[in-house]
Parts: C-alpha cells; sequence; structure tokens
C-alpha cells in the first residue's frame, strides 16, 4: 500500500504565520481605535455637560479658597433661572475671554441696594452666614432687569462684581457651581444657600430661558482647553 504525503515548504509555513499575525494585529488596531473613538465620544459627550474650573485668588473666600478646584454644571439654567444663593460661573462683562465666579445676590425685578454693610432686597435685610466680612462700601438702589442677576463676591471688600461693573445678563451664564473636587479634604457638593420668607421663593418676574446654549454663546470656542475661573485679588 502506498501512501501520499504532502510537503509543506518552510516558505509556505511562514507566509501562513505572518498572515495570522497580520489578521491577528489588525483586529488589535481596530479594537484600539474603536476604544480610541469610544472615550472620545465620552469625553466630548461629559464635556457638553460639566466643565472643571480652577478658582483663582480670594473674591469668593471662605467659601472656595485660591486654587480649588470645581465642576460647573452646564445645563442648571436650561429650564428655569438662578436662584438666590447659587454660586454661578460666567463671562466677566467687561472682558468676556475672562470667567468668574460669584454668588446670584438679586432675581429680575428686584431692587438692590448694599449700605451700612448690610444687603437689601426690596428692603429687606439679606442674611448672609457665608460672607467673610459686612461690605464696607456702599452701593446705590438698583433694579434688576429681565434676564439679569445681581452677583457679589463672598469676600464682599475683596471682589470685582455687580457693584463694581453693573448687573449680569444671564446670556454670560456658563453654568452652575455644583461640586468640589480638589483639594480632597473639601470635596463634597457645594451647599445652597437658605434665606428667610420671602427672601427664600424665586422672583415671579424671572423667567426661564427659551434659548439653548449655543444661541447664548455658553459653548466655549475651545471645549478641551483648561479653563480657569478667576476670582480677583484685588479690591471693588
Amino acid at each position: 500500500m502506498s501512501g501520499h504525503t504532502t510537503m509543506i515548504s518552510e516558505g509556505q509555513r511562514t507566509d501562513g504565520h505572518e498572515e495570522a499575525w497580520g489578521e491577528l494585529l489588525g483586529r488589535e488596531m481596530r479594537e484600539l481605535l474603536n476604544v480610541i473613538l469610544l472615550t472620545l465620544i465620552l469625553f466630548f459627550a461629559i464635556r457638553s455637560i460639566v466643565l472643571n474650573f480652577r478658582v483663582t485668588g480670594s473674591s469668593m473666600e471662605p467659601t472656595f479658597h485660591d486654587g480649588e478646584y470645581v465642576f460647573v454644571y452646564r445645563l442648571a439654567y436650561w429650564r428655569h433661572p438662578p436662584r438666590r444663593g447659587d454660586v454661578i460661573v460666567f463671562r466677566y462683562p467687561p472682558n468676556p475671554k475672562r470667567t468668574l465666579i460669584k454668588r446670584v445676590i438679586g432675581l429680575p425685578g428686584e431692587t438692590v441696594s448694599v449700605h451700612n454693610g448690610q444687603v437689601y432686597i426690596n428692603g429687606l435685610p439679606l442674611p448672609e452666614p457665608y460672607i467673610a466680612a459686612s461690605p464696607t462700601y456702599v452701593a446705590d438702589p438698583v433694579v434688576v432687569g429681565p434676564h439679569q442677576v445681581y452677583v457679589l463676591g463672598d469676600n464682599r471688600n475683596f471682589s470685582n462684581d455687580s457693584h463694581s461693573w453693573g448687573l449680569l445678563d444671564m446670556n454670560m451664564l456658563v453654568g452652575k457651581v455644583v461640586w468640589r473636587y480638589w483639594p480632597l479634604t473639601r470635596m463634597g457638593p457645594i451647599p445652597h444657600a437658605t434665606y428667610p420668607p420671602p427672601l427664600d421663593r424665586p422672583n415671579p418676574h424671572a423667567e426661564p430661558s427659551s434659548e439653548t446654549p449655543e444661541r447664548h454663546g455658553m459653548m466655549p470656542s475651545s471645549p478641551i482647553s483648561p479653563v480657569k475661573a478667576p476670582v480677583e485679588k484685588g479690591g471693588p
């Protein structure tokens, strides 16, 4: 009985081996590209909702210190306007390339004034346990217009805010500060300030915005760039 043996040359075995490795490498590259693509999609999806900022300076002390890092929720005011006590990040009206962090004090339709070391809303003193010290300046009464807010830094005597440059248009808002993530010893959600009636209620003149963030200019031109929210060290 005779048999037939098929001989495989070294060259044939080498070609098959290289082909198998090529297929494996191709699969690995495709998986890597898929992971990179998914990571980029998730990154930009998260950045469309949440931004991180570094606080610099002292105008929001004692609530925020120089060098702390916070998360800002960009969609906070899509369906309702800011409330009194919210800590917000916004573009500085005299120089929109800069971003500031302040607290919302006055709402649309309200009259805000500062005198005798006290903030007044419609003639009522506003209790503020979060401030560093009572303001030593005087701010004449001003009526907050539609789609505007009156903002102040918690470190009243060392803050560049509405008492210096006026009311803030809501189309300058970036979002609401919701979480501090650095330093770890102070990590956690940002508590909302509470006020006694009638100062605890949203102002009836305040209207939710029907505009999208793009229309309001809330989408930064370079969402992947590091973003800072400076808090001025200088006086008012």
